[in-house]
């Protein structure tokens, strides 16, 4: 282990202590949030996505590409890698056929929703299990401890019957078919525990810990739960269908950074007091609450648990860090095409110096 990288271990180490003296900067990027071209090529946009059409050959060369573009940034972050591919597992997993577009994979929810969802099991031999399992495992053998490696993107129970149902539908059906959505939500966090923890018993340790897919290390083997979903209902209404969701989700993986959105404002409170929770990530939407009212409710999020908040411009990065403690503080900048090098690095060291 590198001078650096001790250095690193113990930023990382003080950050979920909530005792660094200085934010942790650095940016997120999800280059795994789009499908693998060759893959869309070869299947072709419309066209039905099959397990067999994934090749570890491309897996490999999209890993060395990764590894390659990050050359040269400055960051307080690891880029954690997954095998996510632009694919969402859990809904293939489930039942959906999968929907090749040019820049996402759409998962076609079957016939009478609720009926499949309430009959769905955990199951070694579905197809699509099988293989992100062989993909995780190739993934883990080619790494090498070069980089540390997280579980791919996950939906929560809620953001899966939203895919299946719409996010209309599934509003109206909280009122209208409530113990449908409960019945589901309940089968779903069960099946996704299963696969995270079948996941995370395969994913090898980076320095000594492990790493969420904010790339946020981690002291023990984690997962990311989310439930963007939350941005349309209220506060009862996650109470009544969500909290306890989540809490089961806290308390069967060992550590976590919870991803949710600054249009769920009126549940974080809620969720930073979740018991066994290690991290929780806010992405800054344009349409969310003003910087002022979020500074408010981050504030109490932050005596709760440690924050990482993801921002999409340079101005409300410096004003987040300039604006809450820096103790269980970090804040990256969002990018989605690895652009701007030099400005970033820039604003980097610009924050390290007032530290």
């Amino acid at each position: 282990m590198t001078e650096k990288n001790i250095y690193k271990k113990d930023l990382w180490e003080d950050f979920l202590d909530k005792k660094n003296k200085k934010p942790l900067l650095g940016f997120l990027w999800e280059p795994d949030v789009r499908p693998i071209k060759t893959v869309v090529d070869r299947v072709g946009i419309g066209n039905e996505l099959k397990p067999d059409d994934f090749q570890k050959r491309e897996l490999r060369e999209y890993v060395e590409n990764v590894q390659k573009q990050l050359t040269g940034w400055g960051t307080d972050f690891p880029q954690a890698i997954s095998v996510n591919l632009g694919i969402p597992w859990i809904e293939a997993i489930i039942g959906c056929k999968l929907i090749v577009q040019e820049d996402s994979v759409w998962a076609k929810p079957p016939d009478n929703e609720y009926k499949v969802l309430k009959k769905i099991d955990y199951n070694l031999e579905n197809p699509w299990l099988s293989k992100l399992i062989d993909l995780h495992k190739f993934l883990v053998d080619i790494s090498y401890d070069r980089f540390p490696i997280s579980l791919p993107v996950m939906h929560g129970p809620l953001d899966v019957i939203s895919a299946f149902r719409s996010p209309t539908k599934l509003c109206f059906d909280l009122y209208d078919r409530p113990e449908d959505v409960k019945i589901s939500a309940e089968k779903l966090k069960n099946i996704w525990i299963k696969i995270a923890k079948q996941l995370m018993e395969m994913t090898p340790p980076y320095y000594s810990g492990w790493f969420t897919r904010m790339n946020i290390y981690l002291r023990n083997r984690c997962a990311t739960p989310q439930s963007d979903f939350t941005s349309l209902i209220s506060e009862k209404t996650y109470r009544d269908f969500g909290l306890e969701i989540d809490k089961d989700i806290m308390n069967d993986v060992p550590s976590q950074t919870y991803h949710t959105h600054s249009t769920s404002w009126h549940v974080l409170k809620i969720i930073s007091q979740i018991p066994n929770l290690k991290s929780l990530q806010i992405t800054i939407d344009p349409n969310g609450p003003s910087l002022e009212k979020m500074k408010k409710i981050l504030v109490e999020c932050q005596k709760n648990v440690p924050l990482l908040i993801s921002v999409w411009n340079i101005h409300d990065c410096k004003w987040f860090i300039e604006n809450l403690s820096p103790r269980g503080l970090a804040v990256v900048l969002i990018k989605i095409e690895l652009t701007g090098r030099e400005e970033f690095n820039n604003l980097w060291k610009t924050v390290i110096c007032k530290y």
